[in-house]
C-alpha cells in the first residue's frame, strides 16, 4: 500500500504542468502513487503526462470523459490505494518535503487530516512573486488540533482550500465524502471542505508552508466572472448534504447556514462587480436557498458582525433595496481598486515604505495588475537594509530618498503612517508624492487582476 496517493486533475494545462509534475515526482516521500486524471486535453497536456508515466512507474493516467473537476478528483479517490490522499492542482507546484512531513505527522497522530500553510505566487513582468499565507496569522507557530466541534463552536475557521493537506482514505470512505460533480473546474472543493470539517474527529494544522498556489492563470476558476454561479451550485450542494446527513443537528446546520450566507453576500457583490446580466436571478436563487434557514432560526445575529448581519437582514427582507445597495457597494469597491492602481501606474518610480505584510501585499497587487515601476522598498528597521523583498532591494529611508528624490512613496504601515509621512516630508519629499496603502489585506483580492475587468 502506498503511503500517499496524489490526485492530479488536468485539462489543457500544458503551459504549467511540467513544473508541477517535476515537483511531485521529486517528493522526498518516495512511497507514493501519482494518479493523473485528464479530462480530454487537446493542448499537449496528455502527451506530457504520458512522457512522465513512461519514466516513472508510480504514475497512473486516467482519461475522464467528463470535464468536471469534482468528478476527476472523486474518480482519483475511488481508485487510490494510499493510506492518505492528497490533491495537487496541475498549474501549481509543491516543496519537495511536503508529503513526507504531512504523512509523518498524520501517522504519529492517527489524524483524519493534516494541513499546512501555503504560498500564493504569480509570474509578473518583474519575475515570480510569492506571498506566504498563514492560516492562523503570522504569529502562529504551534500545531493546532481540531475536531468538528471546534468548527461548529466557531473556535477555528473552515479552511478555504483542500489541496494544502492530506486526508486519511479510510476517513473519506467511511463517510462517503465526495466533491460536487458539476461541469467545469469551479469551486467544487467547497462542499468537500465542509463535509470534512463537520465530520472530522482528529484534524491537525502545522505551521509549515509547502504548497505554491498559482494566481496568474487566466483559465483558473478563481479568475472566472461566473464565480457567483459556481458559488450558488456549491452552496446548494452543501445545504442538501447537511440536511440529509444531519437533519436534526442544529449546530451543524447553523454552521452551514452561516457559511452559505457569507458566501451569498460575497458572491452577489462579485456578480454585480462583473456586471453580470443575470444578477437578479442569482439574487433570487440565493434568497430561496437561505429563507428557510432564516425563518427556522439557523441564521442568528451573534454569528455575524453588525454590518454583515444588517446586510443579510436587508437581503432577506427587502430584495429591491438590497439589489440597489449591493450595486452601489460594488461600484464603490471597484472604483477604489481602479483609482489606486491608476494612481500607482502614473509615477515613473514608486518606493514602498514598509516591507512587512502590507508592503508585500501592495507590491503583489500592483505586479498582478501590470504595474512594474516599483524601484525598491525602504524600511526603518535596519535589520532589513540590504536584503530583498519580493525581488526588490530594501533600503534605508535616507538611501531611498537620496536615490529616488522624485519617486512616489507609498506608505505600507497604517499604524505609523502619520509619523512616516512626517519623516518623509522632513526629508523634502513633497506631500503630493506621499500616499498610504488603504486597500483590504485580503489575500484573494491582493492577488487578483482588476485593470482588465472593465
Amino acid at each position: 500500500m502506498p503511503k500517499v496517493s496524489i490526485i492530479m486533475p488536468s485539462l489543457n494545462i500544458a503551459t504549467y504542468i511540467k513544473e508541477c509534475m517535476d515537483s511531485v515526482v521529486a517528493q522526498t516521500l518516495q512511497d507514493i502513487e501519482i494518479i493523473c486524471v485528464d479530462a480530454g486535453s487537446t493542448d499537449g497536456t496528455r502527451e506530457i503526462l504520458q512522457e512522465y508515466a513512461t519514466r516513472d512507474s508510480r504514475i497512473r493516467i486516467l482519461d475522464s470523459d467528463r470535464k468536471s473537476y469534482g468528478y476527476q478528483v472523486n474518480w482519483g479517490f475511488d481508485v487510490a490505494k494510499g493510506k492518505y490522499l492528497g490533491i495537487v492542482e496541475t498549474d501549481d507546484y509543491i516543496e519537495p518535503e511536503m508529503f513526507q512531513t504531512l504523512y509523518d505527522v498524520a501517522i504519529k497522530n492517527d489524524a483524519d487530516f493534516v494541513k499546512s500553510d501555503f504560498f500564493f505566487f504569480a509570474d509578473v513582468p518583474k519575475g515570480r512573486q510569492t506571498l506566504e499565507y498563514k492560516l492562523f496569522g503570522s504569529s502562529s507557530t504551534s500545531v493546532k488540533r481540531v475536531s468538528h466541534t471546534d468548527y461548529t463552536n466557531r473556535l477555528v475557521p473552515i479552511d478555504t482550500f483542500m489541496w494544502n493537506g492530506i486526508y486519511k482514505r479510510q476517513f473519506i470512505q467511511k463517510y462517503n465524502i465526495r466533491l460536487n460533480e458539476t461541469q467545469g473546474a469551479a469551486y467544487q472543493d467547497a462542499g468537500f471542505r465542509y463535509q470534512v470539517a463537520l465530520l472530522v474527529e482528529k484534524g491537525i494544522f502545522i505551521p509549515s508552508t509547502f504548497y505554491h498556489y498559482r494566481r496568474d492563470n487566466a483559465g483558473s476558476s478563481m479568475n472566472s466572472p461566473k464565480g457567483f454561479q459556481y458559488d450558488l451550485q456549491e452552496s446548494q450542494y452543501i445545504v442538501d448534504w447537511v440536511m440529509n446527513f444531519f437533519p436534526e443537528d442544529h449546530a451543524r446546520i447553523r454552521t452551514v447556514s452561516r457559511a452559505v450566507a457569507t458566501i451569498c453576500l460575497n458572491s452577489l457583490l462579485r456578480a454585480v462587480f462583473y456586471d453580470n446580466p443575470n444578477t437578479h436571478t442569482i439574487v433570487w436563487d440565493f434568497w430561496k436557498l437561505l429563507k428557510n434557514s432564516y425563518h427556522d432560526g439557523y441564521l442568528v445575529q451573534e454569528d455575524f458582525s453588525i454590518d454583515v448581519w444588517m446586510n443579510l437582514r436587508m437581503f432577506l427582507e427587502d430584495l429591491e433595496r438590497f439589489e440597489h445597495y449591493i450595486r452601489e457597494k460594488a461600484e464603490a469597491e471597484f472604483r477604489s481598486y481602479f483609482d489606486f492602481l491608476s494612481q500607482m501606474a502614473s509615477p515613473k518610480q514608486v518606493v514602498i515604505f514598509g516591507c512587512g505584510k502590507i508592503g508585500m501585499f501592495a507590491n503583489f497587487f500592483m505586479g498582478m495588475n501590470g504595474i512594474s515601476n516599483i524601484t525598491c522598498f525602504c524600511d526603518n528597521d535596519s535589520n532589513k537594509w540590504g536584503s530583498l523583498c519580493l525581488g526588490n532591494e530594501v533600503l534605508s529611508p535616507q538611501e531611498a530618498v537620496a536615490a529616488y528624490p522624485h519617486a512616489y512613496y507609498l506608505i505600507a504601515n497604517r499604524a505609523n503612517s502619520m509619523d512616516i509621512s512626517a519623516q518623509l516630508t522632513s526629508m523634502n519629499i513633497s506631500p503630493n508624492n506621499i500616499g498610504i496603502y488603504y486597500l483590504p489585506l485580503n489575500p484573494i483580492i491582493s492577488t487578483s487582476r482588476f485593470l482588465n475587468k472593465h
